[in-house]
């Protein structure tokens, strides 16, 4: 048996070509999915201009990579269909030593024909018969991308600062004064606001590719390998050879879909949970706030019977002593969360890599077997 002997089942590949055309069309569907999404920047907030930014530019970068990718898929299906039909139209004896003289080279994957006179392969090493065409889940990117909306994460300041602390009355400011924290509400809220919930959908679509193209990378790797049964030569090696490159670019971007979901799912739960710690603490200190500058009003109300300014004084003190412990508190979860901005480094060049997938794998000029 060698592996330049020549066979063509022009039936059998134009069945496989059909995977290729199918994946085309996921291809679309994930281009498609990433063009209706949503997610709007803003210099307002911090946490979630650094997050945004970041998901703007990978999601521009994907349409691009989807695209060609499309292009690919539909360009290697095309040309599997016309191998096969220009096989349907020439003697395989022909056909064989064409094959072995004067190989079509796919895509600079020169084969090094060795000048005999062309053998067909041998029966065991051949058929005639069908094999598998394995094609993508129903559903589109849906399938993989759609696991909800998140709105009530767009929503996530709603609540998260009591409305006397960013409305405060005069002893409440007074007291928070006393704090060094008049400008502590809206820090918080400028902190935390933005949209969420469309950056917890963006890292389920991330996660969701990623896993739309390891089906796709392990359903197109049977077609490939069904598709070198179906036709074998110079021609067909050239042609696997461009293969091989396809399916590793789809591996390479599997990995890095993944990691990059891992991140963006990462950073989104850090600062949810963030959010819902420093809620806690808010309304603890305001709750301290509230008796302090109820304990100094009543003092000073009753300054002239010396007794009542005493107490009333007396407990705006103690509050204030827990006042402090919950701002410590605050200002270490504000702290905290700013050490999750490291996360994102992890994204490295993601947006560059995926740019260089036009370059380096070109749409396929696979020409006519003749």
């Amino acid at each position: 048996m060698s592996d330049t002997d020549f066979w063509l089942n022009p039936a059998g590949l134009r069945e496989q070509a059909g995977a290729f055309t199918q994946y085309a069309g996921q291809a679309a569907s994930a281009k498609a999915w990433l063009q209706g999404l949503t997610i709007t920047d803003s210099s307002s907030y911090d946490a979630y201009t650094r997050v945004a930014g970041s998901a703007i530019e990978i999601r521009a970068s994907l349409i691009d990579w989807f695209d060609h990718l499309e292009q690919v898929l539909d360009g290697a299906a095309t040309e599997l269909i016309a191998v096969a039909d220009e096989g349907e139209g020439i003697d395989r004896e022909q056909a064989a030593l064409i094959d072995a003289t004067d190989p079509d080279v796919y895509n600079g994957n020169e084969q090094s024909p060795d000048g005999g006179s062309g053998e067909i392969a041998p029966t065991y090493d051949r058929t005639e018969d069908s094999l598998p065409v394995w094609g993508p889940p129903t559903g589109g990117a849906a399938y993989f991308c759609d696991l909800g909306m998140h709105d009530e994460l767009n929503q996530l300041t709603t609540d998260l600062v009591p409305g006397d602390l960013l409305s405060p009355s005069e002893w409440v400011d007074t007291v928070l004064g006393w704090l060094g924290a008049q400008t502590l509400p809206e820090r918080v809220l400028q902190e935390y606001g933005g949209r969420w919930g469309d950056i917890r959908r963006f890292a389920d679509t991330i996660a969701g590719l990623a896993s739309l193209v390891d089906d796709m990378r392990g359903h197109l790797s049977s077609a490939v390998a069904y598709a070198g049964v179906q036709w074998q030569g110079y021609a067909s090696n050239s042609a696997q050879a461009y293969f091989e490159d396809l399916l590793n670019a789809l591996s390479d971007a599997q990995l890095a879909l993944a990691d990059a979901g891992v991140v963006f799912s990462d950073y989104c739960t850090g600062v949810i949970q963030s959010a819902d710690e420093i809620a806690g603490a808010i309304y603890g200190l305001y709750d301290a706030v509230l008796i302090a500058a109820a304990g100094a009003a009543f003092g000073t109300g009753t300054a002239w019977t010396g007794g009542g300014a005493v107490a009333g004084y007396g407990t705006a003190g103690v509050s204030l002593l827990w006042a402090f412990k919950k701002l410590s508190d605050v200002n270490d979860i504000l702290q905290n969360l700013s050490s999750l901005y490291s996360i994102l480094e992890a994204l490295g060049n993601l947006s560059g890599d995926l740019s260089n997938f036009a370059a380096t794998l070109p749409v396929p000029a696979m020409e006519q077997t003749s």
